[in-house]
């Protein structure tokens, strides 16, 4: 991570990928170990070992992470905000307040979520958008294609026919899940070629997993007949590259739209799949209290407002656009080129050479 050069950096594996030995020899010893909580008592020895002026994680989702602050006084602890939350498998759903819940600084992506954790998690919040998006200047590599539309896929193999299971108990079908963006892709690919548009599939699988997603958006699109392509993504910067020489970019509910609109593209967000599971947190800009329709948004899966949308959009001026994208980015995603909010921070927090945790 580039901004993280020129400090004492330690790296804390949570996953297992390395271990620090003489701290787990310690944790060892360590009631809690035995206990049933030896992750927490190997990570309380890997601080007092490594003694860092501030802990930082991209997990914002991990409650564990909330109480450091409380177990180690003197310590300064930062999250970065890595997904969109919201939907019946997310960390809110859990989660419970605590007094013992206490991050320095959150680094968010808008400030309605800044104000749901500040209902479970005392700190300061700080709205700087998404720190790979910031990073990325994907306009300096690509090419704008003005008769463009980008679809955003989220496909994932389908391993099992559950995807997870909701707060309820009650089991998300793969075939549910997506039943939503095959519908979109089909009313997609039928309005390019009604337009005279080329469509953009943004694929989001990696290595061996790209050929099954390419062919499932051919078993989609072969009836349509409409110019399609397939760009398959190489490097984790890839996404902003592709969002950069598209006209207009469509989205479900991943990520990778919200940061489009950051970044000022005109974006269709078809946020229908909380219909499609029965999750009402899955809708647009959630937590913000928007309404089920907007003029680049609709929380209801149907076509109409499908075409509403799309027509809006392949309509509406720049002057237009530009305005409409200051009134809501505060609440959907903010733009921070550079990540400068997240280099001042770390500059305010510590002199060069001074350690830090990555968790």
């Amino acid at each position: 991570m580039p901004y993280l050069k020129g400090y004492s950096l330690y790296v804390h594996y949570t996953r297992g990928e390395a271990v620090n030995v003489p701290c787990l020899v310690r944790a060892l010893f360590d009631a809690s170990f035995w206990l049933g909580n030896p992750l927490s008592a190997y990570g309380r020895h890997v601080l007092k070992m490594v003694a860092p002026k501030v802990a930082m994680t991209f997990i914002d989702n991990n409650p564990r992470f909330y109480m450091l602050s409380d177990e180690h006084p003197g310590l300064t602890t930062v999250f970065v905000q890595n997904g969109m939350r919201g939907g019946g498998a997310d960390v809110f759903v859990g989660l419970t307040r605590s007094e013992n819940y206490r991050v320095d600084h959150m680094l968010v992506f808008n400030r309605a979520i800044a104000a749901k954790y500040s209902e479970y998690i005392a700190g300061e919040t700080l709205i700087a958008g998404s720190l790979k998006n910031n990073h990325c200047n994907g306009s300096a590599l690509v090419s704008w294609e003005p008769e463009s539309v980008l679809f955003v896929s989220q496909y994932r193999r389908k391993s099992a026919p559950v995807m997870y299971t909701d707060h309820l108990g009650r089991p998300v079908h793969w075939d549910d899940f997506y039943a939503l963006d095959r519908v979109v892709v089909q009313w997609l690919g039928a309005w390019c070629l009604e337009h005279g548009r080329k469509l953009l599939v943004c694929g989001c699988a990696m290595n061996d997993e790209q050929r099954g997603e390419e062919s499932w958006y051919e078993s989609i699109l072969g009836r349509v007949e409409c110019s399609w392509e397939y760009l398959a993504k190489k490097s984790v910067y890839d996404s902003y590259q592709a969002i950069e020489r598209a006209d207009i970019v469509v989205e479900i509910d991943s990520t990778l739209g919200y940061e489009a609109f950051a970044r000022g593209k005109k974006t269709a967000f078809l946020t229908g799949r909380g219909y499609m599971v029965n999750d009402r947190d899955l809708v647009f800009a959630w937590p913000a209290a928007l309404p089920d329709f907007g003029p680049f948004w609709s929380n209801k899966p149907d076509k109409s407002e499908f075409l509403r949308i799309m027509d809006y959009l392949d309509n509406v001026s720049d002057k237009e656009w530009a305005q409409l994208h200051e009134q809501y980015r505060d609440d959907v995603m903010v733009f921070d080129p550079g990540n400068t909010i997240l280099t001042q921070l770390l500059h305010k927090l510590m002199p060069k050479h001074t350690e830090v945790i990555e968790n």
